[in-house]
């Protein structure tokens, strides 16, 4: 079977997803990427989470072609194919429409840095990028240059799109962001928020890009 590892990895990220109630039903796509390979497992298209195997997950090519698998790929194919011949360092997408950032979406609004976490994992605001129809070539190319070069972006009406070195990275930034604007709505709510100092951003940046472990 091609692509064993990652296609644990892509299953496990999803099953997390489920977990924390960022996903549901068979909403969102998550893919990990093969550099050396040159292919991507990515979720399938339509299959519910539930019921959901590592095997059933596709390997497709950095153009879209399915390479093996059962099912054919999530109908977001395009917009991971893009982001991996785009962005040479990242080997992980997560794309979800967990509630909080998918309602700054529709508020075409992008998340202010209010938490440490955020700041710390994407770098600035989380951007919006422009409205685009689902699985098309136009969304992709819109969240890639509203991302730039940072690892998160909104999707305008439609969802979040995170990304990172590794799964590890992609993940914890989804629900990273989901927290961040979970609070920041009901801190509008209350009053006006703070921001982290700008100042500060770039530095907490910095480290992120060096946390964690590191194997022996």
């Amino acid at each position: 079977m091609l692509l064993k590892e990652e296609r644990r990895i892509v299953y496990d990220a999803v099953q997390a997803l489920v977990k924390g109630g960022l996903v549901t039903g068979t909403w969102g796509n998550v893919s990990c990427c093969n550099r050396e390979k040159q292919l991507m497992a990515i979720t399938p298209s339509g299959l519910p989470y539930d019921d959901m195997t590592p095997e059933d997950v596709v390997v497709v090519d950095l153009q879209g072609q399915v390479v093996e698998g059962a099912w054919k790929p999530s109908s977001e194919t395009p917009m991971h194919t893009m982001l991996y011949r785009e962005r040479e360092d990242i080997a992980a997408v997560v794309h979800t429409h967990s509630t909080y950032a998918t309602a700054m979406a529709v508020l075409n609004r992008p998340i202010p840095p209010v938490i440490a976490e955020l700041a710390l994992g994407v770098g600035g605001p989380v951007p919006v990028a422009p409205f685009a129809r689902v699985g098309t070539v136009e969304l992709g190319r819109n969240a890639l240059q509203a991302m730039g070069e940072y690892q998160a972006v909104l999707l305008q009406n439609h969802g979040v799109v995170t990304v990172g070195k590794d799964m590890g990275r992609a993940l914890n930034l989804a629900f990273i962001v989901e927290d961040a604007a979970r609070v920041y709505i009901i801190a509008r709510s209350i009053g006006e928020p703070t921001l982290v100092p700008e100042g500060v951003i770039q530095e907490l940046f910095e480290l992120f890009k060096g946390y964690g472990q590191k194997k022996k």
